[in-house]
């Protein structure tokens, strides 16, 4: 009975030290669940970034036209991030 006990006690040792890794496995799934769902945004953000032709730089930029320019693109990213929610998962 004794040697059950001890058995029963080590294992309860055994079973707390793997809660650690098991913490980790379970974070790593749910970052690849997440990654695995939003990476087609990513690879067509990322498509066009980098097939985008680049333009001379222009005389007169303006903070006003970099401001215009910036909100544009956040209303894009908006309309997009709306859309993926909608249909994505």
């Amino acid at each position: 009975m004794a040697e059950s006990d001890r058995y029963r006690h080590e294992i309860a040792g055994e079973l707390d030290n793997l809660q650690g890794p098991a913490d980790w496995l379970e974070r790593g799934f749910s970052l690849t669940r997440y990654l695995r769902s939003s990476w087609p945004l990513i690879a067509a953000l990322a498509g066009f970034l980098i097939s985008r032709r680049r333009r001379p730089a222009e005389k007169g930029h303006s903070s006003f036209r970099k401001l215009r320019k910036l909100w544009s693109w956040w209303r894009r990213y908006q309309t997009l991030a709306s859309l993926w929610r909608r249909f994505g998962a």
